[in-house]
């Protein structure tokens, strides 16, 4: 995949950062100590939102 195939499609990082705004959230990328890249969104819930997660996860959903 060239840089040809990079577009302003709002796929990247950029796009993901436009995308978490109107919503109050925040999105940190970065290079990590340990070699690898993180993307992190941090999305805030509304009350009714936060009730429905599951306690275990601690309100935090990944892969």
């Amino acid at each position: 995949m060239g840089a040809s195939s990079v577009g302003s499609a709002g796929y990247g990082l950029i796009g993901m950062r436009e995308r978490v705004a109107p919503h109050g959230g925040t999105l940190t990328v970065g290079p990590q100590a340990d070699g690898g890249f993180a993307v992190v969104a941090d999305l805030p819930l509304t009350t009714d939102e936060a009730a429905r997660q599951p306690s275990s996860t601690n309100g935090v959903v990944g892969y």
